[in-house]
């Protein structure tokens, strides 16, 4: 069995490639398979990674924890240990920190519906009192 890297066979009845692309196709297997599996896997760094792949040690589960306690949002948390945001959530729980839940008071829902009777879009009444347009879209019943 070949080295070669697996691909998706395009080619087929309607297969046309211009010149260009069989240049391409051509560089692509002079291409040494080795360098480029290892280029792809060892060219990041940990702090590159995807959200999803990154843990936090304790001592930055407790500055989540006291940037919370100060105010900061869980999407200002996930930005800036470089997390997700339920990966910062689940921090604050696990620790049993009392979430702030931010939404509408009823007097901004009030108001929201009459924006959005107005023409306003979900986006620019969130804006406007600083919550994401799908907590605005619940709470008008959107959804």
């Amino acid at each position: 069995m070949s080295a070669r890297l697996s691909c998706v066979e395009l080619r087929g009845a309607y297969y046309n490639p211009n010149t260009q692309v069989r240049a391409l196709e051509e560089l692509l297997h002079e291409l040494p398979v080795t360098n480029l599996t290892e280029t792809r896997s060892s060219s990041r760094k940990p702090s590159e990674l995807p959200h999803r792949l990154r843990k936090l040690d304790p001592d930055q589960e407790h500055e989540v924890i006291a940037a919370y306690r100060a105010g900061a949002t869980i999407y200002e948390l996930a930005d800036r240990f470089g997390v997700d945001r339920k990966t910062a959530s689940r921090i604050l729980h696990r620790h049993h920190v009392a979430m702030r839940r931010q939404g509408l008071s009823p007097a901004q829902s009030a108001e929201a519906s009459e924006l959005r009777a107005a023409g306003w879009t979900l986006q620019r009444i969130g804006n406007r009192f600083n919550v994401s347009a799908r907590t605005v879209a619940r709470r008008l019943g959107e959804t």
